[in-house]
């Protein structure tokens, strides 16, 4: 890879028509859209698409010459086209140490958390991805390799004492450790990114905060230029986003419960409602037809059976007692008794 910073324009031109513009960028290193850019400045023509598919032949013909080739030997500086380069994220991490001292002992470490975090990491072996994981009651959730430990546990101090700092609590009781905002608990972790192709981890350090569609910036995976570490505070400023929407979620879902146990309720009801005028109703049409067949009864009488006074004296007593239930003052003593209404 060439150093030089500029060159003339028949140089330039000749690189351009000896090799496909994305090669001829790399030379310097510089992207092939700036490396266009730069010959449209100084009016060098480049190759047409699809000129590199065609044969020898056809690629001489397809050949534009030099504009104003008397100019061919003005200088033409490169610099300030050159891509920036940033800094491998290892070679960062390696360069810009957090700020906690890791002595890959527990009691390196501040805060209570991290301590007991590194003591059950201490000595883990890695799973069948090659990350070591600590998971349980008053443990941090971290998964990383055993490279990138050392680090973690150190971002774990540093964003647990910003916790403490910004007055927010740490939950160590139930379930894995999370942070207390303004009473509510924000989980978080700290995970290595692990490649889709291989399934082992890549060396990104990732803190996950809050939980899935909680609102929020979610995740701060490192960057070039930009560590994990140096975001600590935007993740502790986002923790109350979190808090402020896990809380709006659990009252929503408390609302939702209400409603669908007013309405269980609602629906019980009904159905006792519906019961009861049913069945009132259904005693109402039997008394009417008992009265009926009673006047039938009588109609037809011609005083040759013994039996039927007794059966209309009942049946007159029955139907009574039917309509007396089905009555507004029944009805209502038993829509009282049933707490329907």
């Amino acid at each position: 890879m060439t150093t030089r910073t500029e060159m003339t324009r028949q140089e330039l031109y000749d690189l351009v028509w000896s090799l496909p513009l994305h090669k001829a960028a790399a030379t310097f290193p510089m992207s092939h859209l700036a490396l266009k850019r730069l010959c449209q400045r100084h009016q060098i023509p480049v190759p047409p698409q699809g000129h590199w598919l065609k044969g020898a032949d056809r690629q001489r013909q397809d050949q534009i010459s030099l504009r104003n080739g008397h100019l061919g030997q003005q200088r033409i500086w490169i610099r300030r086209f050159l891509r920036r380069r940033a800094p491998n994220h290892r070679t960062l991490a390696a360069q810009s140490p957090p700020a906690v001292e890791v002595t890959g002992e527990p009691g390196g470490f501040q805060h209570q958390c991290a301590r007991r975090t590194a003591a059950v990491l201490d000595g883990a072996r890695p799973n069948a991805r090659g990350a070591v994981e600590a998971v349980g009651d008053g443990i941090a959730h971290i998964r990383v390799s055993p490279p990138m430990l050392a680090r973690a546990l150190a971002v774990l101090d540093l964003l647990l004492l910003a916790a403490d700092q910004a007055a927010y609590s740490v939950s160590t009781t139930e379930g894995s450790a999370a942070l207390v905002v303004e009473g509510e608990r924000v989980p978080f972790s700290i995970l290595e990114e692990i490649r889709r192709r291989t399934g082992k981890p890549d060396g990104r350090l990732t803190i996950v905060l809050g939980e899935m569609y909680s609102g929020g910036h979610r995740l701060w995976t490192d960057r070039p230029f930009h560590l994990v570490e140096s975001r600590i505070a935007d993740v502790i400023c986002e923790a109350k986003v979190h808090a402020k929407a896990v809380r709006a979620r659990r009252e929503r879902r408390k609302e939702a419960i209400e409603t669908r146990r007013t309405e269980e309720t609602e629906h019980m009801h009904r159905r006792k409602r519906v019961s009861l005028l049913v069945e009132r109703a259904d005693d109402l049409d039997q008394a009417a037809k008992l009265a009926r067949l009673a006047v039938h009864l009588r109609e037809t009488d011609d005083g040759s059976s013994p039996v039927l006074p007794d059966i209309l004296k009942w049946c007159d007593a029955y139907v009574a007692e039917l309509r007396e239930n089905c009555g507004a003052m029944a009805v209502s003593r038993d829509a009282k008794e049933w707490r329907i209404w």
